[in-house]
């Protein structure tokens, strides 16, 4: 089972995610996609890839039993997608699943390829990757384990706090200056009174 969470749309996804699925050629594989997926349109695309498999489970509001029935979170993302902390990778790794992602900025910045998840630059990519796995049961484990002692490591709470109250203790004692948004909107540059809560 080959699972994907989160947003079903194009803005989000890769927009070859379905031909991409479509030759991945491994038995009774089955895409299991859990998100809202707005007026069935990525749904309706995919009835025309009758010999794959694709289950819509639509909003899941504890997806942790979508977890429990993946051997691999892929997660083919738009290159130019808006994520930036990606929260479903964290919970596959954290879950120790495998990971196969395209090798965007986002992504490059959570996943060590080889190490806990796999990158990946092309569609072709990506297909023998998932393919690997497959064959490679052994790979799909020391990747999952690798992620998730990543996960307890860099997400510690302790760790995380701790950094987080260093750089505002920095912040704290640089002298105070009155700053101009000259890149931004003429709201940032009116008077001191000005009541918008990003100033």
């Amino acid at each position: 089972n080959i699972g994907y969470v989160g947003t079903l749309d194009y803005s989000k996804l890769h927009s070859n995610f379905l031909s991409i699925a479509s030759k991945i050629n491994i038995p009774k594989t089955k895409f299991i996609l859990c998100g809202e997926d707005i007026d069935d349109k990525i749904y309706q695309e995919s009835l025309g890839f009758s010999k794959v498999s694709f289950v819509f489970t639509g909003l899941v509001e504890n997806v942790v039993s979508i977890y429990e029935q993946l051997d691999v979170l892929g997660y083919p993302l738009n290159p130019n997608h808006y994520g930036t902390g990606e929260q479903v990778i964290r919970e596959a790794m954290y879950l120790e699943l495998p990971i196969v992602a395209f090798s965007n900025p986002c992504e490059k910045s959570i996943l060590k390829n080889g190490f806990n998840g796999l990158l990946v630059r092309t569609e072709e990519e990506y297909v023998k990757t998932i393919e690997n796995l497959y064959n490679n049961k052994q790979l799909g484990i020391n990747l999952g384990r690798n992620a998730r002692h990543s996960v307890l490591t860099e997400l510690n709470p302790d760790r995380v706090f701790n950094e987080l109250g260093e750089k505002y203790a920095k912040l704290l004692v640089k002298n105070k200056s009155k700053k101009k948004f000259l890149f931004s909107i003429l709201e940032f540059n009116k008077s001191d009174d000005a009541d918008i809560g990003a100033k």
